[in-house]
């Protein structure tokens, strides 16, 4: 089992962090890491531009998108299934979200750089399609760097739209 550090500036935070994430437990938005929040204002800047609603964070979806980071460093694989076979539904509904529609975009790259990740999506049409549809009113945002000379970092983002309707995924 490799050791994961979550990106922060606190070795205490990045103590606490460690131990909510193997734990499984929530994380509040206001816990979010600098990058985390950076990526999340840069996903709003290219909504807002597009004249689509902002999006919220939630605790939930943070949850499950920081869990997903942290599995895929674990097992150096870039994959939507988890290495339990876990989906991105079963993750978001285990982390506590009542879901009507989802979307998952994930990625690795070595600069640890909320902007890099960002421009690698928006040249994917799969990935753009999800980070800007209409479909979602919140989100969360996993990032994890993997340690080493060329650890990577493995961002995972979770869209959802809390259930009051028959469900979808995307």
């Amino acid at each position: 089992m490799r050791k994961i550090e979550v990106h922060r500036e606190s070795g205490l935070f990045l103590c606490l962090c460690f131990l909510l994430l193997c734990s499984g437990a929530a994380a509040a938005a206001g816990d979010m890491s600098m990058k985390e929040t950076q990526l999340a204002g840069l996903i709003n800047e290219q909504r807002a531009a597009r004249k689509l609603p902002l999006l919220s964070v939630h605790p939930a979806l943070s949850s499950s998108a920081r869990v997903h980071s942290v599995d895929m460093a674990q097992s150096d694989v870039l994959n939507h299934d988890g290495s339990a076979g876990d989906k991105a539904g079963y993750r978001i509904e285990k982390s506590g979200y009542a879901w009507k529609a989802y979307g998952e975009i994930i990625g690795r790259e070595h600069g640890c750089n909320p902007k890099e990740m960002l421009a690698l999506w928006l040249q994917s049409p799969r990935h753009a399609s999800i980070m800007l549809s209409g479909d979602y009113a919140e989100f969360g945002i996993g990032a994890v760097r993997q340690p080493g000379v060329y650890g990577s970092c493995y961002w995972t983002v979770v869209f959802g739209s809390p259930a009051d309707q028959k469900k979808g995924a995307r």
